[in-house]
């Protein structure tokens, strides 16, 4: 009786035991259907899951990098409607492509620049140069367009640098002249980007164009119009200028307007790695000429000719 009885305990002892074994090992363990243990747990953002040997499946943050407004590869165009009314009368075009291809240094890119008249009635020629620009600071450097000095104004910039701030309501100041900010405002390029855009309207009559002749090209308040992606971009686009001829001081009824709409561009992140549709005439400038430099800002898009 006794023998049974310790027997009866130790089979006790030895059942409750593996009891406890079973537990012990279910809560540190998941078994599945075909009794495999699978653990798991999970430590802040890292999970740790195993079969035999433990992987690491690390699932990081996305960081988003600002892609900076200007890069190798960027392609922008813009195209422009001209009007002559008064004594003469003529309607052109004129188109222009930048295409930023090199860098010169570490902080310098090259813009490989193209400008063409269509229509062209007066048979003006093709035009070819190089603009260098900071890409930390957006700002201008130097140009292979020599300078024009019959031209007293005309270096608005095609992107807006970082060191102009914009708000509404403010006067800032352009190659000398006071423009008033607006906006921003939302609106549509040509090519139906949504954008957010600054409006600048000069606030002042100010002299354009002076070859020491009879003849003057002024710009009256309030007829000089430029807009600017208020965005990632900060690009030209959009320019209104209406020039009033003043023949030996007086006031004449001849007029010349130049419209400049911004019609393509690669700059929009979706729009990245995207080809797009620019004349390739852009690389036809010698990649082996070293021209001249100067640190004078060419005009935008070339001069749009004066016509004596």
């Amino acid at each position: 009786m006794k023998i049974k009885y310790n027997l009866f305990a130790v089979m006790l002892f030895l059942t409750i035991t593996s009891i406890f074994i079973l537990i012990f090992t279910a809560s540190a363990s998941n078994i599945d259907s075909t009794g495999q243990i699978n653990s798991q747990s999970i430590i802040d953002n890292v999970i740790l899951s195993s079969t035999e040997t433990l992987t690491e499946t690390v699932y990081l943050p996305l960081i988003s990098k600002p892609i900076p407004p200007l890069f190798l590869g960027m392609t922008v165009r813009w195209d422009s409607v001209g009007y002559s009314r008064g004594s003469e009368v003529w309607d052109a075009g004129y188109h222009r492509i930048r295409n930023l291809d090199m860098m010169t240094d570490s902080d310098t890119i090259r813009s490989n620049n193209h400008g063409w008249y269509s229509p062209n009635p007066w048979t003006w020629p093709d035009e070819y140069w190089y603009s260098y620009y900071s890409v930390s600071t957006l700002q201008f450097k130097a140009s292979s367009w020599p300078p024009e000095p019959d031209w007293k104004w005309g270096a608005v910039d095609w992107i807006l640098p970082f060191s102009v701030v914009l708000s509404n309501n403010i006067t800032i100041m352009i190659d000398g002249q006071a423009f008033i900010v607006s906006g921003p405002y939302s609106g549509y390029t040509t090519f139906g980007k949504a954008v957010q855009y600054w409006q600048l309207t000069n606030r002042d009559k100010f002299l354009l164009w002076d070859d020491g002749g009879d003849w003057k090209a002024y710009i009256h308040p309030g007829e000089n119009i430029l807009r600017y992606d208020a965005g990632s971009t900060r690009l030209l686009i959009y320019n209104n200028e209406l020039r009033h001829w003043y023949y030996q001081g007086n006031l004449t009824s001849d007029t010349t307007q130049w419209i400049d709409n911004l019609s393509s561009s690669n700059s929009w992140p979706a729009s990245r790695g995207v080809q797009q549709d620019l004349d390739s005439s852009v690389n036809k400038l010698d990649e082996k000429q070293s021209p001249m430099v100067w640190l004078q800002q060419e005009r935008l898009g070339g001069r749009k000719h004066i016509i004596p």
